[in-house]
Formats: C-alpha cells, sequence, structure tokens
C-alpha cells in the first residue's frame, strides 16, 4: 500500500478530479447507451415501415394481374383483327357464274330442266 501525505487543498483537487473524471465517464457511457437504445428503435422503426410497405405493394398485386389479363386480352384482340385484315377473300364475279357457286365454289347450272339441243327422234 502506497502513503501518501496530501494538504488539504491537494486533497480536495484529488476528489474533484476523481469526481470529473466519473462524471465524464458515466455521460459517455449514458451517451452510448442512448446511442444504441436510438439504433435498436430505428431498426425496428425500419422494420414496422417495410413490413406496412410490403402489405402495400401485396394488395395491389391482383389488382396489377387484372389490369395483366386486360391488357393481354387486348392484344390478343389486336393481333387477331390485324391478321384477319391482312386474310384477303376471293372477289366474286357473278357475270362467270350468273346463277350463284356452289359450297364448293364451282359455278351452278342454270335452274329448271336440261335443254336439249338435238331431238330424241
Amino acid at each position: 500500500m502506497i502513503e501518501i501525505e496530501l494538504t488539504k487543498a491537494e486533497a480536495l483537487l484529488c476528489m474533484e478530479l476523481i469526481r470529473h473524471n466519473t462524471d465524464e465517464l458515466l455521460e459517455q457511457i449514458s451517451r452510448g447507451i442512448d446511442d444504441e437504445i436510438t439504433l435498436s428503435e430505428m431498426e425496428t422503426t425500419a422494420q414496422e415501415n417495410y413490413q406496412a410497405n410490403l402489405k402495400i405493394e401485396a394488395d395491389k398485386v391482383p389488382d396489377l394481374e387484372a389490369e395483366i389479363k386486360q391488357l393481354r386480352a387486348k392484344i390478343d384482340s389486336i393481333n387477331l383483327s390485324s391478321k384477319l385484315n391482312k386474310i384477303k377473300f376471293p372477289e366474286i364475279n357473278l357475270s362467270l357464274a350468273p346463277y350463284g357457286y356452289k359450297k364448293d365454289g364451282t359455278p351452278k347450272k342454270r335452274a329448271g330442266r336440261p335443254a336439249h339441243d338435238e331431238l330424241p327422234f
């Protein structure tokens, strides 16, 4: 053990320095704890915000899927109409077939009994 003789003023000065250093250390510890608490609160708040945003985005999914279906149907109808516009149907010339056409596309004969050019006797 070390024995030191101090005057009253020196003893008061040492005690004041020890008290000052102790107060500074306690203040640093308190700031460190506050910083850690603030960081953990910020992390918790960030996680809560992320979850809330994720729920909002998840609620939008059905609406977006319905919109995608509508857009795909619109694209399909546009593609179909453009294909129909490209299909050219043959023009019918009625002067070649005055009595119309059969389902297979050949001209129909004149209605009635067929005329015979030759007499049977």
